[in-house]
């Protein structure tokens, strides 16, 4: 290090310049400051640069070099004044230090000779420089949408200057009529563009039978300008430019096939609403996708998603259906435009088994009063369905890719919402086995309770008791009842389907809760159960002794008793069945 750079301030005493510098004096400097000996090393710090830094408390940057604890490098910054012995008065040097709570700021770092030491104050510039970086992000923006803006102005230049080549490479047909309109002169470029010679006058020459309503030809011959009139002929377009001719008392006619001409403007005014159309539409998905982002409640992302995809499809109605975390639920839906009875009927068709298999890959409902309602699966990032999206398809058919560019991402933040719920439900589990306990279990028949109101979808209950489980825990103690249990806990929920419901509401009585389902799917489950589920259940309670598990079951549905009955008539059930298996068990001892 060079002896100009340690120099001491101006205005120090000899005696601080031969020994330490007052340090303590720091405190009362208003300035952010830290000191530095000849090895980059803090040895003296203010309140204010700890303050400013956000690194810690002043003992904690003792001792640290400055490069070390200021930016966390291992040798000193790239451009360190003091490193090259620069002068250090006119030297600022800027920093972005992350505090302790990974804060960034930015700071603007001035050097002053202090005695040996070298002191080093603060500013900090950390509004200023996200300012100038949003402005240069800014910037870049408006100088991309420049650039944008004249690819395509000259996009549409050299289109207009293809399209006035065509013009000035097309022949000129030309024509002379008298006032009769009958055909004086024609050139070989008229004969050309008009073969047939079975005609005397101009219109009939264009396919006519009689001069045109709008022919302008009968006070053309006083005007002193020309005047131009296109005809379709045969899926040709002709523009015919009329000019009284001075000399005569007709006038003539200027012929052109403009047929490429009209095509071509017509395709520039549907290329220009096709990227008008796309650039709403992607303005509707930046807000869609900013609602997602920054909404804790899915209910307004979806009006906003409807009022969308409405705008963006050119719909008139259209509804969701969010699934809830069972399949068989509905979480919540929304609407624009379909009527109670309508959407009465979409909600049915999503919650019936049956009928929502047919919406897997699409829906179509054709009704001879009103127009076909067309409908997708919503589906999440793992590709399963979280609801159904219908709308009244429009004169046009809506186009697939536009669709999924709206379902995509709605589909993937339902998933998410759906996760964010389920993690909540851990609560509504039994710590043993991992099935729901008996709160979730009285939310989910109401929920079914509702369902058979409304839509009349059929549900039913099983209620299941492990045999000899006090036999078990007072042979061989709790923890090998607790093996039964988890095992019986297992089987039968590999047993159901997703839609069900599996709950244990006692030490050893179980619940489940089939949807879509009435007395005979029950019974249907139950024989299933006992053929191929519970003749595979054994535990291993000790060495050398095996249990064969066996339970005692009991159903009812829906479409048998009212559903304030069904768990009780189910339960009586399984007393009977566990009373026939404990009286036959006594029977073959």
């Amino acid at each position: 290090m060079h002896s100009d750079a340690l120099s001491p301030i101006a205005g120090s005493s000899r005696s601080d310049q031969e020994g330490d510098a007052p340090f303590a004096a720091l405190e009362y400097v208003r300035t952010p400051m830290l000191v530095i000996d000849t090895d980059y090393r803090v040895i003296a710090v203010n309140r204010y640069a700890v303050e400013l830094t956000g690194l810690g408390a002043p003992g904690a940057l003792m001792g640290k070099t400055c490069f070390g604890a200021l930016v966390s490098r291992t040798a000193p910054c790239d451009q360190c004044p003091i490193e090259r012995g620069r002068p250090l008065a006119s030297i600022e040097h800027s920093l972005k230090v992350v505090t302790a709570g990974k804060a960034i700021r930015y700071l603007k770092e001035g050097f002053t000779p202090w005695g040996k030491a070298v002191a080093l104050t603060f500013s900090d510039v950390t509004r200023e420089i996200l300012a100038l970086q949003k402005a240069d992000r800014a910037r870049k923006e408006a100088l991309a949408k420049k650039m944008l803006l004249e690819r395509l102005r000259k996009e549409d230049a050299a289109e207009k200057a293809k399209i006035s080549g065509l013009l000035d490479a097309l022949p000129d047909a030309l024509l002379t009529i008298d006032r009769n309109y009958r055909i004086v002169h024609m050139n070989s470029a008229a004969r050309n563009m008009l073969p047939d010679v079975g005609f005397s006058t101009c219109y009939e020459a264009l396919r006519r039978r009689e001069p045109c309503a709008s022919c302008p030809a009968e006070g053309v011959f006083t005007l002193t300008e020309s005047l131009k009139v296109t005809h379709l002929v045969d899926g040709d377009y002709y523009t015919e430019s009329i000019t009284p001719v001075d000399d005569s008392n007709g006038a003539a006619i200027l012929l052109r096939n403009t047929t490429r001409e009209i095509q071509l403007i017509e395709k520039i005014r549907e290329q220009q609403k096709t990227i008008a159309k796309s650039n709403e539409i992607l303005a509707s998905l930046v807000r869609l996708g900013g609602a997602m982002r920054t909404e804790e409640d899915p209910e307004p992302v979806t009006h906003l998603f409807l009022d969308l995809f409405l705008s963006a499809c050119g719909a008139t109605s259209a509804a969701l259906v969010v699934f809830d975390k069972r399949a068989s639920s509905v979480w919540f839906s929304a609407q624009r435009g379909f009527d109670d009875s309508t959407m009465h009927e979409l909600i049915k068709t999503c919650l019936s088994e049956r009928r929502s298999r047919r919406l897997e890959q699409g829906f179509r409902s054709e009704a001879p009063t009103r127009s076909a309602i067309v409908g997708l699966p919503i589906r999440g990032s793992d590709e399963q369905q979280v609801g159904y999206a219908f709308w009244v398809e429009p004169e046009d058919p809506v186009d697939g890719q536009l669709v999924s560019l709206f379902l995509e991402p709605f589909g993937a933040f339902i998933h998410s919402q759906l996760l964010m719920r389920l993690l909540q439900e851990k609560a509504n589990t039994d710590p043993l086995t991992g099935a729901y306990n008996r709160g979730y279990l009285s939310n989910a028949l109401e929920e079914e309770r509702a369902k058979y109101a409304l839509y009349e979808i059929p549900y039913a209950i099983v209620v299941a008791d492990v045999n000899g489980l006090k036999q078990v825990n007072d042979q061989h103690g709790h923890e090998a009842g607790d093996k039964v249990i988890i095992a019986v806990a297992a089987q039968l929920g590999a047993a159901i389907r997703a839609t069900d419901v599996l709950a244990r509401t006692g030490g050893d009585e179980f619940v489940v809760l089939l949807t879509n389902a009435g007395q005979a799917d029950a019974e249907s489950f139950l024989a299933r159960l006992r053929q191929n589920v519970l003749p595979g259940i054994s535990v291993d309670l000790a060495e050398g002794v095996t249990w064969p598990v066996t339970l005692s079951m009991g159903a009812c549905g829906v479409d048998e008793a009212p559903p304030a009955d069904l768990t009780k008539i189910a339960d009586e059930r399984m007393y009977e069945a566990k009373s026939k298996h404990y009286a036959a068990e006594a029977r073959y001892r």
